[in-house]
């Protein structure tokens, strides 16, 4: 259920939620502090790209998840401009 425009947080709970993965293994897995990872969650701020990369590693996301969250990111800054 990966088609389609998403928000960024939406398409983050949902791909952390099918890997089974709890808001603090996954924020340990990304390095940040369970609050970060919830304020992406929440559309409170979002990823610098580069942290993008851990987010992706941290979701075991293959190529095309992986894809679509970095231009949900993308979107979500260009959105907060």
């Amino acid at each position: 259920s990966y088609g389609g425009p998403v928000e960024f947080g939406s398409l983050l709970r949902e791909i952390r939620v099918a890997r089974g993965l709890s808001m603090s293994e996954f924020a340990r897995r990304a390095g940040v502090v369970p609050s970060v990872a919830f304020a992406w969650e929440h559309g409170q701020t979002h990823p610098s790209l580069p942290r993008m990369l851990a987010v992706v590693r941290a979701l075991r996301a293959g190529q095309e998840v992986g894809w679509r969250l970095v231009v949900a990111a993308g979107d979500a800054r260009r959105a907060a401009l």
